[in-house]
């Protein structure tokens, strides 16, 4: 009787593994941006800085 119980949770474990490894994002995953505190404004300067840039270097060609 334990065996067949064993068993089971063995099949139930295999199956949820499987399904959970089948979702997900494919390629390499990006770092989280900070979310509060100093580091925080650093990167949202940061962001702010580089859109900025990258407008001036559409309005050059």
């Amino acid at each position: 009787m334990e065996s067949k119980a064993m068993m089971k949770k063995i099949a139930v474990f295999t199956l949820f593994a499987f399904c959970l490894s089948a979702c997900g994002i494919k390629g390499s995953l990006d770092t989280a941006p900070p979310m509060w505190g100093k580091a925080k404004k650093e990167y949202e300067a940061k962001k702010q800085q580089e859109q900025q840039q990258e407008q001036s270097n559409q309005t050059e060609k």
